[in-house]
């Protein structure tokens, strides 16, 4: 849940392990409010079709991304004005599975109004 964790420092490695076979997953991390302003979320996913999968934040959905088969995609989502324990969910909309393969604090990237850069 968040609670009681340490910060998630830039260059910190996510346990993406633990992902459900079907359906919508989440990550809990405690995003350093000293480090948010320049931070982003960078989760690598990939699903074995074509696919379209939504994420968002705390039980909500804020985006979607395209997967093509087979083809390991980053979203990587600022952190700006993030503080505190969070929740970063990751679906399926239409097509396979969703699966993250990681997911990493970095530093850098996003806008001020923390909008998602497009995946790579």
């Amino acid at each position: 849940d968040g609670e009681g964790e340490a910060p998630a420092a830039p260059g910190t490695s996510l346990d993406v392990s633990v992902w459900p076979a079907k359906g919508a997953g989440t990550l809990p991390l405690c995003v350093d409010p000293e480090t948010a302003e320049t931070s982003v979320l960078a989760v690598s996913a990939v699903a074995p079709e074509p696919a379209l999968g939504w994420w968002g934040w705390n039980g909500g959905r804020q985006g979607t991304l395209r997967l093509d088969a087979g083809v390991e995609t980053t979203l990587r989502v600022p952190l700006a004005g993030l503080g505190g324990a969070r929740t970063f969910s990751l679906g399926p909309v239409l097509g396979g599975p969703v699966r993250p393969t990681r997911a990493r604090v970095e530093t850098g990237g996003g806008d001020a109004a923390g909008a998602p850069l497009p995946p790579s």
